[in-house]
């Protein structure tokens, strides 16, 4: 019960909501990032083996991180 209520309360607090946006954003923009990162670093032919092209790369890690 003190857990639901505390929830209620959080998600009615402006500054709760605001930082756990910022949280959320940050969070999403790691998750582009190493994604970004990981299929960067592959060649052409290790993407090709996981259907991708190198114009992909940007697009998957978009995905990956929800954005």
């Amino acid at each position: 019960m003190a857990h639901i209520l505390q929830d209620i309360s959080a998600r009615s607090n402006p500054v709760s909501n605001l930082l756990q946006r910022v949280s959320d954003a940050v969070a999403q923009r790691r998750t582009y990032n190493r994604v970004l990162r990981e299929l960067s670093a592959m060649s052409d032919r290790e993407l090709t083996d996981i259907n991708l092209t190198r114009g992909d790369v940007r697009r998957v890690a978009r995905e990956a991180a929800e954005l």
